[in-house]
């Protein structure tokens, strides 16, 4: 094994301490990011061996039942559709991806898949109806990165009931404030500071979790830099991109990805994300409201357990 950090000579029980405690922060942080690592003090010096893990890719040969490959298809139009527009699909899929048999780490690891491929399609769509602000998007979407990469490594288990209602509840109170009319007087794009801090949440939930996010960043992008829903969905759909595709390779590398699974959904969830978008443009913000609505309000009974 190779020496990771040398620290010197012993200089007494503030350095051991230091050494005790770096060892154990990157031995969890290794272990936590789906590597197997091995750490050993020897001296002054800290040595670590890690071991990748393997990664799932599809056998040739797999194959999949046609009704499930339909199903999956038919939920990733509706999602991608909806995300591209709203926010929300996730709901629809990740059961659905559950229901044919994933664990839930490789259900929401398989999803991110499709959220990907659904963000690319949907820049693109964008990018053909000629309303595009990269250079904008970008400057959010580097905000988002810490939290999405430190959203993905948690990889909390979110089985409680209660956070289900408390997350049902902030759907509604985030929907909701979509409708009251915002001050336009200071210009679009002079971004108030508060949107920094805000994006850096957004990531670390969407990292986390990414059901409903979509709602959380159309509620940030719309009341704190003012702009109309248009130009939320264009920059959304980027912001989702950049933090779901570190997320996408955390799940990656813990071995929570199927891709057979991702893949078929992420077909459906390309040509309904490529629609969303164009409905999002000809449509303009009355479709929009529509469409969060009806989202926000399937999103919060499905987590209510209505059905």
């Amino acid at each position: 094994m190779k020496p990771f950090l040398h620290t010197g000579r012993r200089s007494g029980c503030f350095i051991l301490e230091l050494k005790k405690y770096f060892r154990n922060f990157i031995r969890t942080l290794i272990r936590e990011a789906g590597f197997s690592a091995i750490a050993a003090v020897d001296g002054s010096s800290v040595f670590f061996e890690c071991r990748a893990p393997v990664i799932n890719f599809p056998r040739i040969g797999s194959f999949m039942d046609p009704v499930h490959a339909l199903l999956l298809v038919a939920l990733g139009c509706a999602a991608g559709f909806i995300n591209a527009i709203a926010g929300g699909g996730s709901i629809l899929t990740v059961p659905a991806l559950i229901f044919l048999g994933l664990d839930g780490a490789t259900a929401n690891g398989s999803n991110r898949v499709a959220v990907v491929i659904q963000s690319f399609s949907a820049i693109l769509s964008f990018r053909r109806e000629k309303i595009a602000a990269f250079r904008h998007s970008l400057r959010y979407g580097l905000y988002t990165l810490p939290g999405g990469i430190a959203g993905a490594l948690l990889a909390v288990r979110i089985t409680d009931a209660t956070f289900k209602i408390i997350l049902g509840i902030l759907m509604i109170v985030i929907v909701s404030t979509l409708f009251i009319p915002i001050n336009r007087n200071r210009s679009a794009g002079v971004a108030s500071w508060w949107i920094y801090p805000a994006l850096v949440g957004i990531g670390l939930y969407g990292g986390f979790l990414q059901i409903g996010v979509g709602f959380m960043i159309m509620a940030a992008l719309y009341h704190l830099e003012k702009l109309d829903l248009v130009l939320v969905n264009v920059h959304k759909v980027f912001l989702m991109l950049c933090f779901t595709l570190p997320a996408l390779l955390v799940f990656l590398f813990s071995g929570h990805v199927d891709w057979l699974y991702g893949l078929t959904l992420s077909a459906g969830n390309a040509f309904g994300a490529w629609w969303g978008a164009k409905v999002t443009v000809r449509g303009g913000e009355k479709i929009i409201r529509l469409v969060v609505t009806a989202a926000a309000v399937l999103m919060a009974l499905k987590l209510f357990n209505v059905f």
